[in-house]
C-alpha cells in the first residue's frame, strides 16, 4: 500500500494494489479502481485541497431538512435553545401499541 501526492497536480493517491489504467469509476473529484470482487485498489482525489478545505468547512454541519432546510448549524447549544419547545403546542400522543405475536420461544 502506498499514499502519494503529487503538489504540481493537486492530486492525492492511495494504492493499496497495481491499478489499471483507468479508473473504474469517476465520481466528481475521485477516481476509483477496484477489482471483480469489489474489494477498492486504488483511489485518486483531484484537486485534493480544495477537497480537504471542503471536507474542514462542513465537518461539524448537518444538512437539515423541513423547516430547517437550507440552514446551517455551526453551534449546536444555540440551535437546542432557539427550538426547545417549538412543538409545545402540537399534541403529541402515542398511540396503542396492538398485541404482539409470539412465533417462536427463544430460550
Amino acid at each position: 500500500m502506498a499514499i502519494s501526492y503529487s503538489p504540481s497536480n493537486d492530486e492525492l493517491m492511495l494504492k493499496i494494489k497495481p491499478l489499471k489504467k483507468k479508473p473504474t469509476k469517476e465520481f466528481g473529484r475521485f477516481k476509483l479502481w477496484w477489482d471483480d470482487e469489489g474489494n477498492i485498489n486504488g483511489i485518486v482525489i483531484v484537486p485534493f485541497r480544495e477537497e480537504s478545505e471542503e471536507f474542514k468547512k462542513n465537518l461539524h454541519t448537518v444538512r437539515l431538512g423541513g423547516i430547517w432546510k437550507g440552514k446551517k448549524i455551526t453551534d449546536w447549544k444555540e440551535f437546542i435553545e432557539s427550538t426547545y419547545g417549538s412543538m409545545a403546542d402540537d399534541q403529541i400522543d402515542r398511540g396503542e401499541q396492538g398485541q404482539y405475536e409470539i412465533r417462536e420461544v427463544i430460550g
